[in-house]
């Protein structure tokens, strides 16, 4: 069973365009997440660039793209997100399943063996739908010990270390990094953002709860991310603690210095990119935009690649 178009419940009413051209607004900001950076950066193979782009293109104009979306709801292909919610609808052992309390990463690795087989127990989908499903399904059950672990990692390490950790996600911190130029004469401001874990001292703390074992190593997706913190704050120091929770806890902590000539060449350009690349999508007529939520997400990519291509890889201050 494909679940390609969403349901008529989205909004059913034909797609039509308004004639004039959307003009752009001066005052609206592209902000875009730490967690995103890696994605934009190329280092990130677990998250797509066009979920990232349509993420960031729905902040930057809620109310124009909560528009279409109503508009052209039968032609747009359904969401991880929306067929996962539909799955759960429909199947309320899954969501049972997601809603068990795990306390370990054994707890973890029982609910994932049993939700993949409730789900290749299902008829109604094609192997490949299975797979994307029970991939989904998988990354939420993680993430959701994740964040559940996350204050218990913070006092262990203030346990292990004698350093107390303030600022636990208190605060959205954001930095302007230049402006892109719009068609009509006008810029949008581009900037990151994002809430650190935690402070201990002038140290950057990034907690990542890991299922099997300790990474070595670091994954780059882990180190641009903090990086990006370290600008954020203006900070020369962070550190990455890596957490198990087996029947023993289990932490280990690497410190890493703010790395200026990473940021400047691997990471700002590409956001430079992005951030333009964006920018003239936004600036395209609507046809371009109903063009590219009716896509799946290769159609997206292609879209993104040939904005991309020629993009400027700096930002107007």
């Amino acid at each position: 069973m494909a679940l390609w178009r969403r349901g008529f419940h989205r909004g059913s009413q034909a797609a039509t365009f308004a004639t004039k051209q959307y003009k752009s607004n001066y005052e609206k900001q592209i902000v875009i997440y730490a967690s995103e950076v890696p994605v934009i950066c190329g280092v990130n193979p677990y998250r797509c660039i066009s979920d990232v782009f349509l993420s960031t293109w729905k902040r930057t104009d809620k109310a124009l793209v909560q528009r279409l979306e109503s508009q052209l709801a039968p032609e747009i292909p359904a969401t991880i997100e929306e067929r996962i919610e539909q799955l759960v609808q429909e199947e309320p052992i899954v969501q049972a399943l997601l809603d068990t309390p795990s306390v370990t990463t054994e707890d973890v690795q029982r609910v994932k063996v049993q939700v993949k087989k409730e789900v290749e127990a299902l008829p109604q989908y094609t192997p490949e739908e299975k797979v994307e499903l029970t991939q989904a399904l998988t990354s939420t059950i993680q993430t959701q010990f994740g964040i559940a672990q996350e204050a218990h990692a913070l006092t262990t390490y203030e346990t292990t270390t004698s350093k107390a950790v303030e600022q636990r996600n208190a605060k959205f911190w954001s930095k302007r990094l230049g402006r892109v130029e719009c068609i009509d004469g006008g810029y949008r401001n581009v900037l990151v953002g994002g809430r650190i874990d935690g402070l201990a001292g002038e140290s950057v703390i990034e907690v990542k709860n890991r299922m099997t074992k300790f990474m070595t190593p670091l994954p780059k997706y882990d180190v641009y991310q903090l990086q990006t913190y370290l600008y954020l704050l203006d900070s020369d120091e962070g550190e990455i603690v890596e957490h198990l929770k087996k029947k023993a806890d289990a932490s280990k902590s690497t410190k890493i210095a703010r790395d200026p000539a990473l940021w400047d060449e691997n990471v700002l350009p590409y956001i430079a990119r992005f951030a333009h690349s964006l920018g003239r999508f936004m600036d395209a007529p609507q046809e371009t935009h109903a063009s590219f939520l009716k896509q799946s997400a290769d159609g997206r990519k292609e879209i993104i690649r040939s904005l991309w291509i020629d993009a400027p890889g700096i930002l107007t201050q």
